[in-house]
């Protein structure tokens, strides 16, 4: 997921300044989406 994530942000053509942002954003909601998961995995 990582590498995907690493080329459409290639294929944008992102400067270093937004493609930093980019990365902080996507691996903050990944993050996040993560944890959601483990929650689900204690209900069941």
């Amino acid at each position: 997921m990582q590498i995907w994530f690493y080329n459409r942000a290639t294929a944008m053509g992102l400067n270093p300044e937004v493609r930093d942002e980019y990365d902080k954003i996507i691996l903050y909601y990944y993050y996040k989406m993560k944890r959601l998961d483990d929650y689900g995995q204690k209900l069941f």
